[in-house]
């Protein structure tokens, strides 16, 4: 009976208090690149540097391409990191092409 008459108590004193622990807002100790794992839901096996992925192309200018990853990430391939051609990029690779790459940088 005691536990009871503290709520009421408690209850008379702060009306509209949630008294549910779980609510009270804590601070969360999580780096950025945890929260980016998270986000993209894989883990540092599935998506590391020298992984191959696949990409669908969304944009293509003069010295880059822009795709969007399987898992919906964005992706940007430089012209100098592709074969030695003296072809325009507009020329070798189209909107809506799927390419696959090796991942030489994820920047956090």
């Amino acid at each position: 009976m005691l536990v009871l008459v503290e709520y009421i108590i408690e209850e008379f004193s702060q009306p509209f208090k949630d008294p549910r622990d779980y609510r009270t807002p804590t601070k969360q100790k999580i780096t950025n690149q945890d929260l980016f794992y998270m986000l993209i839901d894989e883990s540092e096996r599935t998506f590391k540097r020298g992984m191959i992925v696949t990409a669908t192309v969304t944009r293509v200018l003069e010295n880059v391409v822009f795709c969007k990853l399987d898992n919906g990430l964005d992706a940007s391939i430089q012209k100098k990191d592709l074969e030695k051609t003296d072809e325009p990029l507009q020329d070798l690779i189209q909107q809506g092409h799927v390419i696959t790459g090796r991942i030489n940088e994820i920047r956090i």
